[in-house]
Order: C-alpha cells, then sequence, then structure tokens
C-alpha cells in the first residue's frame, strides 16, 4: 500500500513539473512577441515622427477622429505595404479594412496589423456576398460603421498605392479654407492630368492648387459631412456612373461651386494590377 502511494505522489509531481515547465514556455513566448511587437511599434512611431518632422506644417492639428478605408481582396502583401505607409505618415488615422472575399492569407495579415495596432476595425465578407464592385461597397460598410463615432473625415485608398506623406492636415485646411473643395483627390501623375485635367485654382499655404470636376478614385480625402451630404455609393447597381465611387461622386461635382482639389501624397506600387482590371 505504501508503495502505491509513493508511485502516485511520484508521478502526481512529476505532472506537476511538467505543467509548470508548459506553462513557463508558453510565457516566455508571449513576452517574446509581446516584445517583438514592441519593437515593431517603436520603429514604426519613431519613422512616423521623422517623417512628420520633414512634412511639417503651420497649420494646426486636424485631430484623430480621422477614418482611412481600404477594400482589398487576394492582395496581402500588396494591403500590407499599404497600411504600413499609412501609419508611417499619419499615424492617428483610424484605418478600417473590408475584406470583399480574399482566399489568401489575408485574413492572418489583417489580424497581425490589428495585434501591431495598426488596424482599427476590419471587416470580411465572402465574395458572393458583396453585392457589387468591391470598393463601392466598402466604403457603404464604412460610411455605416463611423456614423455613430462622430467622424471628421473619411479617406478612401486602394490597397496598390503607398502614401508618401503627410496629408490629413492640409486636406483638412482645403476644404474649411474654401467650401467649394468638397473632396480632395490624393493621386496625380501626368495620366490623371489628362484623364481629369484642371478647370480652377486656389492659392493655398503658399502654393498654387488645381481644381477639376472629375477625380481618379484611388485615394481621396472626404469630409464626413460631404460623405453624409452625398451618401456612399449605391450598393445594387454593378458597375456603372451610378455606382463605381470616383464615377459618382464625380457626378456629384457637377453641381456649382463643387470641385476637387488635386494634391500628389500617394503613389501607386509597381507592376500591380487593379481589382477592377483584374475582373475585366
Amino acid at each position: 500500500m505504501l508503495v502505491f502511494i509513493a508511485i502516485v505522489s511520484a508521478i502526481t509531481m512529476l505532472l506537476t513539473v511538467l505543467s509548470s515547465l508548459v506553462i513557463i514556455k508558453r510565457i516566455k513566448r508571449t513576452q517574446s512577441k509581446l516584445t517583438d511587437n514592441t519593437k515593431r511599434w517603436a520603429i514604426s512611431a519613431l519613422s512616423s515622427v521623422e517623417t512628420r518632422l520633414r512634412y511639417q506644417s503651420d497649420l494646426s492639428d486636424p485631430g484623430n477622429n480621422n477614418f482611412i478605408v481600404l477594400a482589398t481582396r487576394d492582395r496581402a502583401r500588396l494591403f500590407q505595404a499599404t497600411v504600413r505607409s499609412i501609419k508611417m505618415h499619419e499615424p492617428d488615422a483610424k484605418v478600417i479594412v473590408v475584406d470583399v472575399g480574399s482566399s489568401d492569407n489575408t485574413a492572418s495579415i489583417i489580424s497581425s496589423l490589428f495585434d501591431e495596432g495598426l488596424v482599427f476595425a476590419s471587416i470580411r465578407h465572402q465574395i458572393d456576398t458583396v453585392p457589387q464592385w468591391q470598393k463601392g461597397y466598402a466604403i457603404h460598410e464604412a460610411w455605416r460603421m463611423c456614423a455613430l463615432m462622430n467622424p471628421h473625415s473619411i479617406t478612401v485608398i486602394d490597397d496598390d498605392m503607398l502614401v508618401t506623406q503627410p496629408f490629413l492636415t492640409k486636406c483638412m485646411h482645403l476644404c474649411t479654407e474654401d467650401s467649394r473643395i468638397k473632396v480632395v483627390a490624393l493621386h496625380r501623375d501626368q495620366l490623371q492630368e489628362r484623364n481629369h485635367p484642371s478647370t480652377d485654382q486656389m492659392h493655398f499655404d503658399g502654393q498654387t492648387i488645381q481644381l477639376g470636376k472629375t477625380f481618379n478614385g484611388a485615394a481621396f480625402y472626404m469630409p464626413f459631412e460631404t460623405l453624409r451630404q452625398w451618401g456612399p455609393p449605391p450598393i445594387d447597381e454593378g458597375i456603372n456612373d451610378y455606382s463605381v465611387e470616383d464615377w459618382y461622386y464625380s457626378r456629384a461635382l457637377h453641381a456649382p461651386d463643387s470641385f476637387a482639389a488635386f494634391l500628389s501624397c500617394v503613389s501607386e506600387q509597381n507592376n500591380v494590377v487593379s481589382l477592377r482590371e483584374a475582373e475585366e
């Protein structure tokens, strides 16, 4: 009997030791993960400070209730680079990612970016539940999410773009300075100048800002009051000039005293095909 009790006691002690070792190992892994995330956050924060100093302005800060929306599908590497470029230059912006049916590792990347504090919220759909072309639907979803949080603005950026400098402060003051400015297009190159020519201009902060009646939807800023007035693109029209966001809002700009201002604050990532081109 004593031998049996001794064996049971020994087994119990062994199990206790093994359990303790497993718990210690898990704690070390968690600490290591937290340390890695802290290091990444610190590097990102320092980089953000550096880039904001390079583009510092006398304009007042836009606050921290500005949302940036990305629609993505099966472009995990590209959209991750887009998110990191956003937070590099606008660390206080709240990034919402709308995954419209990815089958790659996008979900795990979103989770990772959320753990790093780079993504504020995400919405995920199966592709057969999205009623129209993806980005217009993403704007609709983000509009519903943000409406209850009293946002100052919503910026929409394609998942194949890179933010190259801070833009929120300048956009906010452009729209405040001139009530005709309803939207600020952030991507401007020779192709956009040809497709969306300027029709007017304004002087702002020592610069001449070109204005136009149409714009490219790759990246644009809109005060939430304008979005509230115009609404998100319809979600049951398919791809046409009523539902795709740049066509829809360009139509709204044909109203008197309504313009898009043109800045160049984002650039395209190399060798990519747009979501719309991929579907054609």
